[in-house]
This record gives C-alpha cells, structure tokens and sequence, in this order.
C-alpha cells in the first residue's frame, strides 16, 4: 500500500511537470518504516531533520514547547536517537517557531 502511495510521488518527481536544473531519475528504493508487533514504530528523528521537527510540533501538535521537553513518555516517542533525546531541550527551543 505504502509503495503504491510513494509510487505516484516518484512519477510526478520523473515527469516533465517539474524541471530540474540537473536531470533526475528518482526511484523506489525500499520501505524502512521500523515495524514492532505489526505496528509502525518509527520516531520522526529517524524521517525529518531537527528543524523539521521542532516546526511541525510547535505549528501543528503542541502548544508550548516546555510541555514537550518535560515529558519522557512524549520526547521517548519523538526521539529514537538516546543522543536526540538527551539534546531535546535545544533541538526544540532552537526550532519551535521554524515553520511560523
């Protein structure tokens, strides 16, 4: 299901509908979604960058900042990275506002 959906997004980059400077031939590499017990397990450390992150949380999912950095449970589920985790504090504050 994932690869169809990805398949159709692959053909738009592939297409004549987006002009790059360089030619592109985008492809279908692999589905690394971590899976455990059936269900999707991954933590947005492992898909977005830093900056992307702290955005998209502070535009869209939380209210403030400090109610992330003070819940485990929740920087345990948007951190994989032990590293990520322990700099949660700055990787957030520093990107909060980054999509406003």
């Amino acid at each position: 299901m994932r690869k169809k959906w990805v398949q159709g997004i692959i053909d738009c980059l592939n297409s004549h509908l987006l002009d790059f400077q360089y030619r592109q031939d985008f492809r279908f590499k692999a589905d690394e979604t971590e899976m455990v017990e059936g269900k999707i397990d991954g933590k947005l450390d492992s898909y977005l960058i830093d900056e992307d992150i702290g955005g998209i949380l502070g535009r869209f999912v939380y209210d403030d900042v400090e109610s992330v950095i003070n819940d485990m449970n929740t920087v345990r589920n948007i951190f994989g990275s032990q590293q990520n985790r322990e700099n949660c504090n700055e990787i957030l504050s520093r990107f909060w506002h980054h999509w406003n």
